[in-house]
């Protein structure tokens, strides 16, 4: 009996980011280089999976969303940039996702 991995057949993916970055204008020294910088990104995805029998043989396809593709992430950015010095501290949020079928 010879076996090997099958991929996933057809699939899709489609979202939409939005993103800013904003530095206001006329804060006191030293809080004149503060920012933000965000995202938020959304995905919808979908793939056929292929599912077999205990003989290994693909008996049908499954629709599920890719595996690893969360449907909601974002980011939040905190900069400050003045003269030679530059930090930013950032946080990054994913929704949950699916690890297998």
């Amino acid at each position: 009996v010879i076996s090997s991995p099958v991929n996933a057949s057809n699939g899709k993916i489609s979202g939409v980011e939005l993103g800013a970055i904003y530095f206001p204008k006329g804060l006191p020294s030293p809080l004149d280089g503060l920012g933000f910088q965000g995202s938020v990104t959304r995905l919808t995805s979908s793939q056929n999976v292929p599912t077999a029998n205990n003989a290994g043989e693909i008996v049908s396809e499954l629709e599920a969303p890719f595996f690893g593709v969360s449907k909601l992430s974002w980011n939040a950015t905190l900069a400050y940039e003045k003269g030679p010095v530059g930090a930013r501290l950032s946080y990054v949020r994913r929704a949950g996702f699916l690890a297998a079928n």
